[in-house]
């Protein structure tokens, strides 16, 4: 039963990405629908999310959810998942259908496209879902029009009058996210809605050549909101030089004030100055009633404000405040991202080298890179980052 349930579930892992993407050949012109199969995963939904760069590179994640009712369909879903990680099994979101939509693709723009560091990680996300997560870079994803303006249309053609992604089912999500600091001014996309500057389709949608044009321009407010931002800076520096002034007169008044009275036993009133860790003298002494400002100091530097570092510059703070390395499930506790957030935008980072990932049992560890700048790649057991090799692992773990 065992066996049978396996392979089951192996034929029906390829059943939600038939609708979009043909299995060996950039363009089907015969259709694309499949019988549905009684198998022991339900509720299967892929998504498709398209992180677009500046560079016009896009980084894909292909992410298939599949709903585990019991322990017989999750043990079936973890011994599937240690082999679609090591690429033992066929099925499953597979990067060939990409190469082959990406081949199409340049012979139909005339860019050179290419399909690489590829990654597959597989994993528990709760109790009762399991996901696998294809992930790859495909370049020159996007065409420049101009300086600052980029264009994502013409990559969808397989021909003239043709498209590679022709189709999205009921169970399946495209998100499409902006070039960092570039905002969507023009959009032509089917049955869309736009949240947070995402571009989503999440209902049935069947697009032709064309169909999917999106015009992205470099925002020219950053300057503007530069200058505000260095204008209110430069005035909190100041009100805390001021501040600082202020309590160092302060205190320094209230230290001659206190050297300048009599001695415990005399006629003036019994006030003894404590000393630099706050201990009173050998003798009893009485102390003045009211605050007192020996030892005070002036205010620490104020924390900078989040919301003005962008996404990796809080995670490279994060780390910089926790010794250089942190488990992928802190800094999601930390950020309040999602997981799928947290790890879309450290396997980027890992990419470029901002940080490094190590896969621990059940768990990532998210570290600062060396000095030395050696990067680990994708190509070692259970990477999660983007580089050229395909990461395998066989560790499950939640919010993967």
């Amino acid at each position: 039963m065992r066996h049978v349930a396996l392979l089951l579930a192996a034929i029906c892992l390829l059943a939600p990405l038939a609708g979009a993407l043909p299995a060996t050949g950039a363009v089907d012109h015969h259709g694309n629908g499949q019988p549905a199969v009684s198998t022991p995963f339900e509720d299967t939904r892929t998504t498709f999310t398209v992180s677009l760069r500046e560079n016009g590179d896009a980084r894909w994640t292909v992410a298939v959810a599949y709903r585990l009712e019991d322990d017989r369909s999750r043990d079936a879903f973890d011994a599937y998942a240690d082999a679609y990680e090591t690429e033992g099994s066929t099925t499953g979101p597979t990067v060939d259908m990409f190469r082959n939509a990406a081949s199409a693709a340049s012979d139909a723009t005339g860019r050179d496209m290419t399909v690489r560091n590829v990654n597959r990680t597989a994993g528990f996300e709760n109790e009762t879902t399991g996901v696998l997560r294809l992930r790859f870079t495909w370049t020159n994803f996007l065409r420049s029009e101009s300086e600052g303006v980029l264009v994502l249309d013409d990559v969808f053609r397989a021909a003239p009058e043709e498209t590679w992604f022709r189709t999205l089912e009921p169970s399946q999500r495209l998100v499409i996210e902006p070039p960092p600091g570039y905002d969507a001014t023009s959009v032509a996309v089917p049955r869309n809605r736009i949240v947070s500057q995402n571009i989503i389709v999440d209902q049935p949608a069947t697009f032709a050549s064309g169909d999917i044009s999106v015009t992205y321009e470099r925002s020219e407010l950053w300057w503007e909101d530069s200058q505000v931002l260095v204008g209110s800076a430069g005035l909190l520096v100041l009100l805390v030089a001021a501040a600082y002034l202020v309590s160092r007169r302060r205190t320094d008044g209230a230290d001659a004030a206190v050297t300048s009275l009599p001695p415990a036993g005399s006629s003036g009133a019994g006030v003894t100055r404590a000393g630099v860790d706050g201990e009173a003298g050998d003798e009893e002494t009485e102390t003045e009633t009211g605050p007192s400002t020996v030892g005070s100091v002036g205010p620490a530097d104020p924390e900078p404000n989040l919301d003005l570092l962008s996404d990796e510059e809080r995670v490279e703070r994060l780390l910089e405040r926790n010794g250089g390395r942190m488990r992928q499930a802190d800094i999601v506790s930390e950020t309040g991202w999602s997981d799928a957030k947290v790890s879309q935008l450290l396997s980027a980072m890992a990419e470029d080298g901002d940080v490094e990932k190590l896969r621990l049992g059940r768990e990532n560890l998210i570290s600062l890179p060396d000095d030395d700048g050696t990067d680990g790649g994708d190509g070692g057991s259970g990477g999660d980052g983007d580089g050229d090799g395909d990461g395998s692992g066989s560790g499950r773990r939640f919010g993967l």
